[in-house]
């Protein structure tokens, strides 16, 4: 089966039209999912030609948009046995047992996902996490929020084997380039095994974790003086050779915890967490890289650097 994805649309503000690169980058699909700003009904109808169409409701969608019969907040997809989620912004995973009580956009029939397809950020995104391929296809007419001919990508699910390629459109007789490829057979459980870690590690002392955070994530080791290091995260010797300042309180630890893992190739991202009918709650904190993204979600807005030392834990982790 081949899927068409694109995202953020923005017609008619991006683009009068749908650019006619798109058609021809989807000619021969079985089935076409926007992932959300799509702005006016028309759009889809001029998808649908070239094959069924389904689309996520965007934060900046509006009027008929959010009536059509093929808008859904969130789609929920058995594609070839695969299970697919259409969403607009990128859900996160990481539920902690204090936040039972809560729906999250988990809920429903389809618990776990093995395919994420999201928008909303306006850049191109195949990232493997765990068990879950997530794919933001980015957007043909304001790619990284700069008009012209941007990007759409083609996925293909047969059984147990997911390709995804992101085409970068181009004009005249030129081919489509291929910005990203990725292929893969079915992948184990590694997002479980993950869960299990954050929700070990939010529950440590906050001094266990920061010690962790700066041995794994700083680089730093017990007994290194304040002096040798550029690191506010160690002020001096003191029990067990170290005395550290709060990686999950201080403003100033969190910040230079930003700055290194900026240094290892990650970026902080802090972002409404959960979705229901009425809207967002609770916050997403993860670390991006190029290939990969881990992120955790909490309630109080005093779990955040907690929360960020633990997904900066689990990033290095994952790399080795």
């Amino acid at each position: 089966m081949r899927i068409g994805l694109l995202s953020d649309t923005h017609i008619p503000d991006a683009e009068r039209a749908l650019p006619p690169e798109v058609f021809q980058a989807f000619r021969g699909v079985d089935l076409i999912l926007h992932a959300g700003d799509i702005y006016i009904p028309h759009v889809l109808d001029e998808l649908e030609r070239i094959a069924p169409v389904l689309a996520a409701e965007g934060d900046d969608d509006y009027g008929d948009t959010l009536t059509d019969k093929r808008v859904k907040r969130k789609h929920n997809l058995n594609l070839e046995g695969q299970k697919l989620w259409l969403v607009h912004e990128r859900p996160y995973f990481h539920k902690f047992a204090s936040q039972q009580r809560t729906r999250t956009l988990a809920q429903g029939k389809y618990d776990t996902p093995d395919i994420v397809v999201f928008g909303h950020e306006h850049r191109t995104v195949v990232q493997r996490y765990g068990d879950a391929l997530y794919i933001n296809p980015g957007s043909p007419t304001l790619l990284n929020y700069r008009r012209g001919l941007g990007t759409v990508a083609i996925l293909t699910i047969e059984s147990t084997e997911t390709n995804v390629v992101v085409l970068q459109l181009t004009t005249g007789n030129q081919s489509d380039t291929v910005v990203s490829q990725t292929g893969s057979q079915s992948w184990g459980m590694g997002t479980s095994k993950q869960q299990i870690g954050a929700e070990e590690l939010m529950q440590l002392p906050d001094g266990e974790l920061e010690l962790m955070v700066a041995e794994k994530v700083m680089g730093l080791q017990p007994g290194i003086e304040a002096s040798d290091v550029d690191c506010p995260g160690y002020q001096g010797k003191g029990q067990n050779g170290c005395s550290l300042m709060g990686f999950c309180s201080d403003v100033s630890a969190s910040f230079e915890l930003d700055k290194r893992m900026e240094k290892l190739g990650w970026h902080y991202e802090q972002r409404p967490a959960y979705a229901s009918d009425e809207g967002f709650w609770g916050y997403g904190i993860a670390y991006t890289s190029e290939d990969c993204w881990v992120g955790l979600a909490v309630q109080s807005p005093s779990h955040i650097r907690k929360a960020k030392c633990a997904a900066a834990i689990l990033a290095v982790e994952s790399q080795r």
